[in-house]
């Protein structure tokens, strides 16, 4: 009988590490899977931040550009006396901001 019980104890008792042993493998592999997702979604995010710096900055740019171009509408006298000074000084390349309205 006690050998039986023993026997029955021992069955029992590898059933238990086997299914232990699977359980650390399958969190292993978890463990693996969540630094491959965990890098892969930095990258991501560090691109889309770069992404959005770049598009921000066409952004100001663009509404630096049509600031300009209002006032420039707005006020054609400065247009004509600036442009052929900045023209004559060969900086068309550099973007030439006029004051805001007060």
């Amino acid at each position: 009988m006690i050998v039986f019980q023993c026997a029955v104890l021992q069955a029992r008792l590898e059933a238990a590490v086997q299914s232990q042993n699977s359980a650390e493998e399958r969190a292993n592999k978890l463990a693996e899977e969540l630094a491959a997702t965990s890098s892969g979604y930095d990258e991501q995010l560090a691109m889309l931040s770069e992404h959005l710096a770049t598009v921000t900055e066409e952004n100001v740019v663009c509404k630096d550009t049509i600031e300009q171009l209002r006032f420039e509408q707005n006020h054609p006298k400065v247009r004509k006396i600036a442009y052929p000074f900045l023209k004559s000084r060969a900086i068309n390349s550099i973007p030439f901001n006029f004051p805001s309205e007060v």
